[in-house]
């Protein structure tokens, strides 16, 4: 498991060699999304999500290119700090994608789930709170 690990980290273009050493425990209930947010300089969506689409092997399922992902994790990470939202962030972005991770990887239900299911199941864990403003519906609804 640790080769397979090293084989794809290496292809990470854009994460540091401190990023890619913590992101090694992203398989554990404990993993610590603060630390990869601070060595990644508040980039930690970028990194979880590149990391977890990179070892379920979706990039090379559906043919996307490293350069597209990064740009498509760039802009939702920019979405999610646009609005400064204390709790519906980056980070929380970053920590309900591990977490949603680990219940498939813990569960089994990656032996279960198509690779276009695991695809759209971490997709939709990176983009739930994409510009969540950090006020609920029936604020919107009654400030207009």
């Amino acid at each position: 498991m640790d080769r397979i690990y090293r084989r794809m980290s290496a292809s990470a273009p854009f994460v540091s060699a401190e990023v890619s050493n913590l992101l090694k425990n992203i398989d554990d209930w404990s993993f610590d999304c603060f630390s990869v947010n601070q060595a990644s300089n508040g980039q930690v969506l970028k990194s979880v999500g590149y990391e977890l689409f990179n070892r379920y092997g979706l990039m090379y399922k559906f043919k996307i290119p490293t350069t597209t992902l990064k740009n498509f994790l760039t802009q939702i990470e920019a979405g999610y700090v646009k609005h400064k939202n204390s709790y519906h962030n980056n980070l929380h972005a970053a920590d309900v994608t591990q977490t949603v991770h680990y219940m498939l990887w813990q569960a089994g239900l990656t032996n279960w789930l198509t690779d276009l299911e695991i695809f759209a199941t971490l997709l939709a864990a990176i983009i739930h709170d994409y510009l969540h403003t950090g006020t609920t519906n029936n604020f919107h609804v009654m400030s207009q």
